[in-house]
């Protein structure tokens, strides 16, 4: 049970991934009688199943409750932007990706230790929100994220509460004590379908892929050969401009950037970038593949106040075989 009641006049904002814990968290706030005073909102990537923008439009219909999509612009100059747009094309955008722009304006990817896809696309984001929710008056607001302890080490040690200097607010998890088979029930409860990606095969839903997708997942990605395409175009394209830049300092370069990383560590000490389709051919070797016997990307995010883990934008639960 939870042991935090807010009081009357405290506002609500909810961090919805389109994944069945923050949707059970939409549903016990319905049935706490918080909805009505409830903001959800969705921190978008430009980088999502196309299953999960879907799936936003049905729990809005399902639950009764409209899901605000935000997200970060991401400016880039004239000749970035043509580069971008193919790639958007191919992955079947009709708007901008906020992730490919930012992949391609820095000239890298996210790393374990520099996750600036959570700092720009989701933790800046939703500061402005709770930001301009402080402007309007009233009693701070409270951010209520679907984060339950028994999805990893790292979220065991969390508390029902947090006061987060980094949103300016409090947090709370409503959730924080709840089973996976809980999670199942209200969905049941409630008549409320689950996402369609976990139908599929994946264990977790939010960008697509994610850095730290798992190996059943990368399964699940090969088979959606439109993202796989983009995904091969985005290396391609970061490569260029990575390996102009480095020329242009007079460093060399020893392999391309990758959206992907190992998580163990070759003789020289150094993660090795591995290569979408790389990614993809392991994926298919049973447990013991020759990159690594478990796990291929690096596994939990080294700081717990990164974003996506401890303040629910997403869903990353604890990597397992």
């Amino acid at each position: 049970m939870s042991t935090y009641h807010p009081s009357d006049r405290v506002r609500l904002i909810a961090s919805v991934s389109g994944g069945k814990d923050s949707t059970a968290m939409l549903l016990h706030l319905r049935d706490l009688g918080l909805l009505d005073r409830t903001r959800a909102v969705f921190f978008d990537t430009g980088w999502e199943h196309s299953d999960t923008y879907a799936h936003l439009d049905y729990l809005e219909r399902a639950i009764g409750i409209t899901i605000e999509r935000l997200g970060a612009v991401v400016d880039l100059a004239e000749h970035l932007v043509t580069e971008a747009e193919t790639i958007e094309h191919a992955m079947g955008r009709t708007s901008p990706s906020a992730f490919v722009r930012l992949c391609l304006k820095k000239g890298i990817f996210p790393r374990r230790t520099v996750r600036f896809c959570t700092q720009i696309l989701k933790v800046f984001v939703a500061r402005e929100a709770i930001r301009t929710m402080h402007l309007d008056g009233g009693d701070p607001p409270v951010n209520v994220v679907g984060i339950r302890a028994a999805e990893s080490a790292a979220r065991s040690k969390l508390g029902e509460t947090e006061l987060s200097t980094t949103l300016d607010c409090l947090v709370w998890r409503p959730l924080i004590a709840w089973s996976e088979q809980q999670v199942l029930d209200i969905h049941r409860v409630h008549d409320v379908r689950l996402n369609p990606l976990y139908l599929r095969g994946a264990e977790r839903v939010g960008c697509w892929p994610c850095i730290y997708g798992s190996k059943s997942e990368l399964r699940v990605l090969a088979s959606d050969k439109q993202r796989v395409e983009a995904i091969r175009m985005l290396e391609a394209a970061v490569y260029r401009f990575f390996l102009s830049r480095a020329e242009k300092q007079g460093k060399t370069v020893e392999r391309p950037p990758t959206l992907f990383t190992a998580a163990r560590k070759n003789d020289d000490g150094e993660r090795p970038g591995i290569l979408i389709d790389e990614a993809l051919a392991w994926a298919r070797t049973s447990r013991g593949g020759a990159l690594t016997q478990e796990w291929l990307f690096e596994s939990e995010p080294a700081d717990p106040d990164a974003g996506c883990m401890r303040w629910g934008f997403c869903e990353h639960p604890e990597e397992k075989e």
